[in-house]
């Protein structure tokens, strides 16, 4: 099974266990920004800085800048990390475990598998990635706080 039906398959058990327990609102609102927010990341990192592209073994990744369903993909993927994060911060009430675990996730489900699979291939020193992570979701994070 390719790795992004499970990670949406993920994403629906995590709009479901949001809406039985009254965090529906949450859900949607983390998926919303992460799916914009994502996408103002992709277009930046990759069309305006070169920070990294989509080479890899797939040939849907092999132009600069994804399209059609890779495109799709892309958005989605940013989308369940924005929706990840703010459920873990709405769900862990110690606030530095809920970061922690809000940054580190995002990491182990997309950073670990992609660069195993050389979905994509940085330009960028590690340390620059970790910092963008953590950058992306203090954003995230301060967009979900910023509107009531």
């Amino acid at each position: 099974m390719a790795i992004w039906k499970v990670r949406l398959a993920g994403g629906f058990v995590l709009l479901l266990v949001a809406s039985l327990n009254g965090s529906l609102r949450h859900a949607v609102l983390g998926l919303a920004v992460g799916a914009v927010g994502g996408f103002l990341l992709e277009y930046v990192g990759v069309l305006r800085l070169n920070l990294w592209s989509y080479t890899g073994r797939f040939p849907k990744y092999g132009e600069r800048f994804p399209k059609g369903e890779a495109f799709l993909h892309l958005v989605v993927s940013w989308g369940l990390i924005g929706m990840v994060a703010t459920l873990l911060w709405q769900w862990v009430s110690i606030g530095w475990l809920a970061f922690l675990l809000s940054f580190l996730f995002p990491i182990l489900c997309w950073e670990v598998p992609n660069i195993r699979r050389k979905s994509w291939q940085y330009r960028a020193p590690a340390w620059l990635v970790l910092a963008g992570w953590l950058l992306t979701l203090l954003v995230f994070r301060g967009v979900f706080v910023a509107v009531p």
